[in-house]
């Protein structure tokens, strides 16, 4: 990736983290992982993580976004069949 396609992407990930409406921020993977293994715990545990979960940002991931991030990490990820 060339440094001015990285330069807007960061600008473009900047532009969608000020619409933000908490100061937590992850992708949408956390509602279903949080939830996961929350529930290996219990009721009350469930119940405290769906509570957390609404202090959060929840972003969508798609593929493109999912790459990005791989690629700042050095990880290659495979396309979807």
């Amino acid at each position: 990736m060339s440094p001015s396609a990285a330069q807007g992407e960061s600008h473009a990930l900047r532009d969608e983290l000020r619409g933000a409406k908490t100061e937590l921020i992850s992708s949408i993977l956390l509602s279903v992982e949080g939830r996961r293994a929350a529930r290996r715990y219990g009721k009350l545990a469930a119940i405290r993580a769906n509570a957390a979960l609404t202090t959060v940002t929840l972003l969508a991931l798609d593929q493109s976004r999912l790459t990005s991030a791989a690629r700042t990490l050095g990880i290659e990820v495979a396309e979807p069949a």
